[in-house]
């Protein structure tokens, strides 16, 4: 470069120093003590060296060019940018600002010479500053991104507007909805400019954006490259596929019917379920919501298959998987992905994954989902022309023996007050609120002691003892489940019971007959308990007149008394919690 230019140009750095420094008269402090003559004797002696120590001694602030003049200057085609850096280390400048970077970066697109500018700033003493466009720029450079750094360059944002995230998210979706995807991509790059793993980070707030755009194809799409990449989704990304790709429900009530042409809750399970492979983390509590869509929508296959999976995934091992085989490879990616903190809990641990997912009420909600859903339709007359199996009512209960076997902590006192309640809905005498339960109730084809029957055998053969003893029905008020089936079922059903059981009529006891004050002190008891369960008052003095007439004749059944059960009180909070928030949900 002429002599003649570069001293004009020193000319005009000058008089704009000379500004700042005036600005700078009152920031002076006291003296500060010199550096050892060590560091003196190997100090390169300059005008630059000189500004700096005369800055350190009389305490003035770090000089900062105005960033418009200074991008002023590195526009100015005359300068040559080596000339530029040395004009400005020379006035003790340090640190430039994003709009003079910008210009810097204009006259020279190639990113090794961007680097390589950058570093010559360094090596002046100059920074170029935290915020997001410089540091953005020099990460784009350094890792030799040509299209990102055009983008940078040629956008028409003030630098300053990259510091605001909620803008930039904004207009990420208006990108995409555009179809621009060079601004996509530089948006993308730009929100995570400073994270860790910034690649995963920029296909999850795709993924987010998408979401809420409610753009399945494209959504598809981007999940299945994830996958294939093996890039996992974030909680973030959960949450947001959740909120906005499923139907809207309210708190104890089914999905919106009709509002999309897809299954939404199998494609977020789906999904979760390949995160899950892909090696990320689902927190165990979301499966509740799945769980809850699939049963309240009567599709109690898909209940039994998703549970089934997740006893698998998170169950301690045992059985030896073959080498090279799906299983293994599955087991492998489950230990890899799975904290060494949740491997060492027992299943027993609240804190178990297996705990949290199947927690009292979501067991409960199985039985009560199986029902509702066997008992959909009316059972046809004649047996041997039904498709469904015999008592397949029980298909809860016998989800939750597979779920047992598996390793998931499943209570008998638990399971015994769910099939009580079940019970009382489908022979109760009292009509139910809630549409499901009286059209279980309408369509049952089995007695009472017919499925208390089974349910004994089949959770015996499991677990090696009875659920329930079926002559707890007609023990009577003096027995705390003797009230309590006294109090909900229907008197033709207990008669069916006592005739079925060949119970003696000297041992039995008129209802008429009964002292009232003991029974109202049970039921006291056992809705204090939680066994009441679905939040029903029972009046006593009403279910005795209900049935005074009957009680007149010579052939009245009485209860008989006597009680082999453990007292409902003494039950742990824990195997009799509140069935209303059960049934709020079941």
């Amino acid at each position: 470069m002429d002599s003649s230019l570069e001293l004009a140009f020193q000319e005009v750095l000058l008089a704009n120093g000379q500004t700042q420094r005036a600005e700078h008269k009152t920031a002076r402090a006291e003296h500060k003590t010199a550096t050892d003559s060590e560091d003196h004797d190997n100090m390169r002696f300059s005008r630059e060296s000189m500004n700096r120590v005369l800055g350190e001694v009389h305490g003035i602030q770090p000089k900062k060019m105005d960033d418009h003049f200074c991008a002023r200057i590195f526009a100015t085609k005359a300068f040559s940018i080596d000339v530029i850096i040395r004009g400005l280390g020379m006035f003790g400048v340090d640190e430039v600002g994003p709009l003079a970077l910008r210009e810097m970066a204009s006259r020279i697109v190639d990113p090794e010479q961007i680097s390589y500018n950058i570093q010559r700033l360094n090596e002046a003493g100059i920074s170029i500053g935290q915020s997001v466009y410089s540091q953005a720029l020099r990460k784009f450079a350094d890792t030799r991104r040509h299209d990102l750094i055009r983008a940078l360059t040629t956008t028409d944002q003030h630098p300053d507007a990259f510091e605001d995230h909620d803008l930039q998210r904004k207009l990420l979706g208006a990108f995409i909805e555009r179809g621009s995807w060079d601004e996509v991509h530089r948006t993308l790059a730009i929100l995570t400019v400073f994270h860790h793993d910034p690649v995963r980070e920029q296909w999850n707030l795709l993924v987010q954006k998408v979401s809420s755009l409610r753009l399945l194809d494209m959504l598809c799409k981007i999940l299945e490259d994830m996958l294939s990449q093996s890039i996992s989704l974030t909680e973030a990304s959960l949450s947001a596929l959740q909120v906005y790709q499923l139907r809207p429900r309210t708190q104890g009530k089914a999905p919106v019917a009709g509002a999309l042409d897809h299954d939404d809750t199998t494609l977020i399970g789906n999904i979760m379920r390949s995160t899950l492979a892909a090696g990320g983390h689902v927190g165990p509590k979301r499966w509740i919501e799945i769980f809850k869509r699939y049963g309240m929508t009567e599709r109690f296959a898909e209940v039994a298959k998703l549970a089934l999976w997740l006893a698998d995934w998170y169950s301690p091992d045992r059985f030896s998987a073959s080498p090279g085989t799906l299983q293994s490879v599955l087991q492998r990616k489950r230990e890899a992905s799975q904290p060494a903190i949740e491997r060492a809990l027992a299943p027993t641990n609240p804190l178990h994954p297996l705990r949290q997912i199947f927690t009292n009420q979501q067991l409960r909600a199985f039985i009560a989902w199986g029902v509702r859903r066997a008992l959909v339709l009316p059972a046809p007359l004649d047996p041997d022309k039904s498709k469904k199996p015999p008592h397949y009512w029980a298909q809860g209960l016998r989800l939750c023996m597979a779920l047992r076997k598996r390793g998931v902590y499943v209570s008998a006192k638990l399971m015994t007050v769910e099939l009580r309640l079940q019970l009382s809905h489908l022979f109760g005498r009292y009509r139910s609120v809630r549409v499901y339960n009286r059209r279980s109730a309408a369509n049952i084809p089995y007695s009472v002691l017919e499925m208390i029957d089974y349910a004994n055998q089949m959770w015996e053969e499991g677990a090696g003892k009875r659920l329930m003893d079926p002559r707890e029905l007609i023990r009577g008020p003096t027995d705390h489940f003797g009230a309590w089936w006294a109090a909900r079922l229907r008197w033709d059903v207990l008669r069916g019971v006592q005739a079925t059981l060949g119970e003696k009529e000297e041992s039995s006891v008129l209802l008429s007959e009964m002292d009232m004050a003991p029974l109202q002190e049970i039921e006291r008891e056992l809705e204090s308990s939680g066994l009441w369960g679905d939040g029903e008052k029972f009046n006593i003095q009403q279910t005795q007149d209900a049935i005074e007439p009957a009680a007149s004749t010579s052939e009245q059944d009485g209860l008989a008394s006597g009680s082999t059960l453990e007292d409902p009180s003494r039950i742990p909070p824990s195997e009799s919690e509140d069935r209303g928030k059960h049934g709020s949900d079941g």
